[in-house]
């Protein structure tokens, strides 16, 4: 690279360059996603486009008032990711420090080019896909046959490109990751744990209308990929008691996942009888089971409530397995749909799932503000989440 930053073949072949300055991309894209501003969210997605080329000492007619001297050079397959970046240059390269530095003032600068053809990491289009959750590609007929694939693929952030194996010729990647618990499932749904990113091949001939190879990837959950939350939200369904604090907590933890959620109107339970509190959720669930296409209109049912549950053995006991095990089956039937169900009933005093239970798509954790930030940390983001409201609480059983 010369000073004045002109790009020599080298430059772009240069496998020192791309894994110095990807990490950094990647993370910083991250942060942007996040971001409130809807241009800096804007170019947290183009860089998500972008490969890095280079990196020089600019010269003086290119320097930035108060930057120091170092320019990171950016590449580009669409013109429109490349306008992006250059129009929040600022917010991208306070990012970028961020992950090279630490929270400071922009020290870089940032430089963008258009790639040639032969870029050796070129990507192809997604096409229709792009923006588009994974499981939106499933037919009805394959979510009724496997509506664990259909929980795990709605959870996946993805990206579209060439295998980085450094020759064009090679096959394309359908690259996916998500959170442990989407791994996990992952590698169940799949039944292979060493490529639990096997779960897409269901939907990769279909994205971009080729076939593509999937990976898992060491990617946090809360870069969004190819996925545009804003037009696409989590469809959520409340199922609840009418009034109560709990309320009021869950209400305070998935606001702050507007807009990327939807909430229908909640589904109150009937009276809680205060000797058999939880046969009314599974009524509830076993209505919800008996909708035709559920998952068509609903990604995730949340059940919560506040305390009063009491253990075999309490002067109180009020859950028995009999009822544990009808909770779980009319949740099961939920899930057979295709929709995730997530409990958080009581404070953490008993289960309501019998003891063992690990199915892919239901979840229990122990306080209804614990199962709300569950919700938002798996879908969404735990940066939205504040770490503070799970403190002495496990991560759910």
């Amino acid at each position: 690279m010369t000073r004045e930053g002109t790009t020599t073949s080298s430059d772009l072949h240069s496998r020192k360059v791309y894994r110095s300055i990807s990490f950094a991309l990647s993370n910083a894209a991250m942060q942007l996603l996040t971001s409130k501003d809807p241009g800096s969210r804007a170019a947290g997605e183009a860089l998500l486009q972008a490969e890095p080329v280079g990196q020089y000492e600019h010269s003086d007619l290119e320097h930035i008032p108060y930057r120091g001297r170092l320019t990171i050079k950016l590449g580009f397959y669409a013109e429109s990711a490349r306008s992006a970046v250059n129009e929040h240059e600022f917010a991208v390269a306070r990012a970028i420090t961020a992950m090279l530095v630490g929270p400071m003032a922009p020290t870089v600068q940032i430089s963008t080019e258009m790639l040639p053809d032969t870029w050796h990491m070129r990507r192809y289009e997604p096409g229709s896909s792009v923006n588009i959750r994974l499981h939106h590609l499933l037919t009805a007929s394959e979510i009724v046959v496997s509506p664990e694939l259909a929980i795990v693929l709605r959870r996946l952030r993805y990206r579209l490109g060439n295998d980085h194996n450094w020759q064009p010729q090679h096959s394309e990647d359908l690259i996916v990751w998500g959170t442990s618990k989407t791994k996990s499932w992952a590698e169940r749904v799949s039944s292979d744990s060493s490529r639990p990113g096997r779960v897409a091949s269901a939907v990769a001939s279909r994205v971009g209308g080729t076939s593509a190879v999937t990976d898992w990837a060491d990617m946090g959950a809360n870069d969004w990929g190819a996925v545009d939350l804003e037009s696409d939200p989590v469809r959520i369904v409340e199922v609840t008691t009418r009034t109560g604090v709990t309320v009021t907590e869950v209400d305070r933890v998935l606001a702050a996942a507007s807009p990327w959620i939807t909430r229908s109107p909640a589904r109150s339970t009937a009276t809680t009888r205060e000797d058999r509190p939880v046969e009314v959720f599974a009524s509830a669930l076993e209505g919800m089971a008996k909708e035709s296409g559920l998952a068509a209109h609903v990604d995730v049912v949340l059940c919560h409530r506040g305390g009063g549950l009491y253990p075999a053995g309490h002067t109180r006991a009020n859950v028995t397995e009999e009822q544990r095990e009808a909770l779980l089956s009319a949740a099961l039937k939920v899930r057979n749909q295709g929709v995730e169900v997530i409990f958080g009933l009581g404070h953490g005093d008993v289960s309501v799932l019998p003891a063992g239970v690990d199915e892919v798509g239901i979840y229990e954790a122990t306080t209804p503000t614990a199962a709300a930030a569950w919700l938002v940390n798996e879908h969404i983001s735990d940066w939205l989440v504040d770490k503070s409201i799970a403190l002495g609480q496990s991560n759910g059983r």
